[in-house]
C-alpha cells in the first residue's frame, strides 16, 4: 500500500519517466530538421535536467521501498503502472489522455524555467 504522502511523488516519477521516453522519441526525429544541431544541443540540456529530477524522485521513492515496473497498454484510453512496494504488488490504471496532459503541463512548465526559449513564445 502506498502512504498518502507519497502518492504525490509516485505520480511524479510516472510523468517523468514518460517525459523523458517522449523527448527521447522527439530526439531521434531531430535529425529530419534543417537546424537540428542547433536544437539537440538543447533538447539534451533539457532532459539532462528531467533526468536529474527524476533520479532523485526515484531514489526518494526507492528509499521507501517503492519502485515503478513497466506500463502495460490496457486499450486505447487506458495503461495500466506497475509499481512493486515492501510488501506487495501494486496496478495503477491511468487514462492515457490524462498522461498526456500531465506530461505536456511538466514540459512547458520545465521549459519556462530552464529560460532555453523566449518567454513569450510558451
Amino acid at each position: 500500500m502506498i502512504h498518502c504522502s507519497d502518492r504525490q511523488f509516485v505520480h511524479e516519477l510516472i510523468v517523468f519517466e514518460l517525459a523523458i521516453r517522449t523527448l527521447k522519441y522527439d530526439f531521434s526525429l531531430l535529425p529530419t530538421f534543417k537546424m537540428h544541431r542547433f536544437y539537440a544541443h538543447m533538447l539534451e540540456q533539457f532532459v539532462e535536467s528531467l533526468r536529474i529530477e527524476y533520479a532523485i524522485c526515484k531514489e526518494l521513492l526507492a528509499k521507501k521501498g517503492i519502485r515503478l515496473v513497466q506500463f502495460v497498454k490496457v486499450d486505447a484510453y487506458f495503461c495500466d503502472v506497475q509499481l512493486v512496494t515492501a510488501g506487495e504488488e501494486l496496478t495503477i490504471r491511468y487514462a492515457n489522455q490524462a498522461l498526456k496532459i500531465a506530461v505536456e503541463e511538466l514540459l512547458f512548465k520545465k521549459l519556462k524555467n530552464e529560460s532555453l526559449f523566449p518567454q513569450k513564445h510558451l
